[in-house]
This record gives C-alpha cells, sequence and structure tokens, in this order.
C-alpha cells in the first residue's frame, strides 16, 4: 500500500467516524407547547384530524401531523405541555425522525363547556339526592378531571378515585379504590353511593345540576360547587 493510499484510507475513516459520532451526540430536547381546544382536519399518509400547537410566546398555530406519548387529548380544553422531543435513529420510510412523549401537563383550561352538543363532564360537585332520598348533611363529593379522565371525592367516611370515560352522553366507570376507614353510622350510606359508579349508564348536566342514570332512571343528582 503507498503512502497516498494509506493517507486517503485514514481520511475516510475519519469522515465515517465523525458521522456516526455527530448522530450519536443527539440528546433529547425539552420543549414547551401550547396545544389549540380544536383538532382540525389535515392531510398526512391519509386524511387525519391533527393537532395544533405553538411554542410558548408564538401567535401562529401550527398543524402537528404526530401523536404525544402520554398525553389524553381532549377538545374544548387548551393545553400547556412540558415535552420531551427524542431524536430516532434511522426512522422508517414515511415515519417521524422525532418522537414525542409528555412530562407533565403544566395547565389545562376548559374553553368550551359543549362540544358538539354533548357537555364536557368535568369539575366539582356536592350529591344532593342517591336514589331518590336527600344525602346533602353528609356532603359526598365527585370531583371530575376531565383531560386525565379521573374522579377523586368524599364518599361519607373515606376518600376515592377512579377512572372515568366519557362517550356522548354515556358513561363507564372503573372499580373505585378508597381509604381504609371504617365509621358505622355512614358504612351504608358509602356503600350505597360507590355502587353509583358500577351502575351508571349516562348522564344530563344543565344549569350546574348533574343527573346520573342507570339504564331507565335516575341514580344520582349532584350541584356543582362554585
Amino acid at each position: 500500500m503507498t503512502i497516498r493510499t494509506l493517507f486517503a484510507a485514514l481520511f475516510l475513516l475519519s469522515v465515517i467516524s465523525c458521522k456516526t459520532t455527530d448522530r450519536s451526540i443527539k440528546t433529547p430536547e425539552i420543549l414547551f407547547w401550547e396545544v389549540a381546544s380544536l383538532k382540525v382536519p389535515c392531510e398526512g399518509v391519509s386524511p387525519q384530524q391533527c393537532l395544533q400547537i405553538r411554542k410558548q410566546g408564538e401567535t401562529d398555530w401550527t398543524l402537528f401531523y404526530d401523536s404525544i406519548d402520554g398525553f389524553l387529548y381532549m377538545e374544548g380544553y387548551e393545553y400547556t405541555l412540558k415535552i420531551e422531543a427524542i431524536p430516532v435513529l434511522d426512522p422508517a420510510i414515511d415515519a417521524s425522525s422525532v418522537s414525542y412523549r409528555l412530562i407533565t401537563i403544566v395547565s389545562q383550561r376548559n374553553v368550551s363547556q359543549v362540544v358538539n352538543g354533548v357537555p364536557l363532564l368535568d369539575g366539582d360537585f356536592e350529591v344532593s339526592t342517591l336514589n331518590g332520598k336527600d344525602v346533602s348533611a353528609h356532603h359526598l363529593t365527585i370531583s371530575i378531571d376531565a383531560p386525565r379522565q379521573k374522579i377523586t371525592g368524599f364518599s361519607g367516611c373515606n376518600r376515592y378515585n377512579l377512572s372515568l370515560r366519557q362517550k356522548g352522553f354515556q358513561l363507564r366507570f372503573s372499580q373505585a379504590a378508597t381509604t381504609k376507614m371504617y365509621c358505622e353510622e355512614t358504612a351504608s350510606l358509602e356503600k350505597e353511593f360507590l355502587i353509583t359508579y358500577i351502575q351508571g349508564d349516562h348522564f344530563s348536566l344543565e344549569d350546574d345540576i348533574l343527573k346520573i342514570f342507570d339504564v331507565d332512571n335516575q341514580i344520582l343528582e349532584a350541584r356543582r360547587i362554585k
């Protein structure tokens, strides 16, 4: 091998090494995005609905064709998100070169109480009647976090939490988890109240009055706490 050939080979090796190093030093980036309250039609690989995003301080919205891992979007809410943008080495054809992961929801604001004619089930309520009985003296509460699809509250003796899915006026609840106190005087009431979530099928929300129904009858009424 001649000296010239040897130097050429070493130069080529150094170029390849630099390129490899450049790719390896790419690191995740932390971003703060605002997300608009409505998705809009857009054209990706096929027609779809896109989020509208912008960096903090910007005025114009940009269509976002990708997804954010861990972010559960709820129409009618504006969000500020803290996101991690992670470079993807050797992405597939037509795939994004960056993946996005939610770190935290910095803020969320309900800007529309009604979406497509359906009220957004959100906010804090105190139960007034349960299966037709006045239970207002017991201060049972329902706190609904729609973006996270969570419900927390007070069930007469314990604190409780569960998950909620709303599809139109239909409701589906998970099994409730509670703290472990025992109050003899309210034990039966607490059991009856938590069974409401098992029986609940659909709801109405008018003039800050929440009503939950089983398949046929109203089983709970609660008033929004302002």
